[in-house]
């Protein structure tokens, strides 16, 4: 069955290590050791109703909590919201933990986006797809609350000359800026990812 929402490039990938694996990361050291990550993919629940996507979550994965943030839908056509979601971890023994959103410092007009009328000012992936769309990396940078990762799969054909670094497009991992000319970057290399940060 077709998703209601258009596929869309992620902002970080699950196919390398993505910033969200980093974070989970620094949360474990905290938290006092993680017993791992796993991806599920959407298609397999994205038919779930708000009580079958926990009741998943509890039951078939082992959840023990969650953590999401205020404006957080889910279950088919986003039918459940927080305050359900709490409802609902409550019943199946599971902690629900809801963050406030993130508020952007700098909602001009023109760092918006074309679909920001639900966003309220949060910072947002739409915020940082458009911003990536403009080339403004500066923007980027404080939506994300660091610099963009460009990373690349090694498996495509990099091409190196110099100081210039060039890639086909089907090696992106994740959603890349503007195309352009980007210099004060570094490269780092692990055995599968090329990852390109502005220093």
């Amino acid at each position: 069955m077709p998703s209601s929402w258009p596929p869309r490039t992620c902002i970080s990938s699950i196919k390398g290590r993505s910033s969200l694996s980093s974070i989970i990361c620094r949360m474990a050291e905290v938290l006092g050791g993680s017993q791992g990550e796993l991806h599920v993919e959407f298609s397999s629940v994205r038919q779930l109703s708000p009580r079958q996507f926990v009741e998943k979550l509890s039951t078939e994965l082992g959840v023990r909590g969650v953590v999401t943030g205020e404006n957080y839908r889910f279950g088919y056509k986003a039918a459940g919201d927080t305050k359900q979601l709490i409802e609902l971890c409550e019943e199946y023994g599971m902690g629900a933990y809801i963050v406030s959103s993130v508020m952007d410092k700098n909602q001009l007009i023109e760092n918006r986006g074309p679909t920001n009328t639900k966003e309220n000012g949060q910072v947002s992936s739409t915020r940082v797809r458009h911003a990536l769309a403009e080339g403004d990396m500066k923007y980027v940078s404080e939506l994300l609350g660091r610099k963009h990762r460009l990373m690349l799969s090694r498996q495509g054909e990099i091409k190196s000359e110099g100081n210039k670094l060039s890639a086909p497009k089907s090696s992106l991992l994740n959603l890349s800026p503007k195309e352009g000319l980007y210099g004060n970057c570094s490269v780092l290399v692990d055995n599968t990812v090329l990852y390109i940060h502005a220093k």
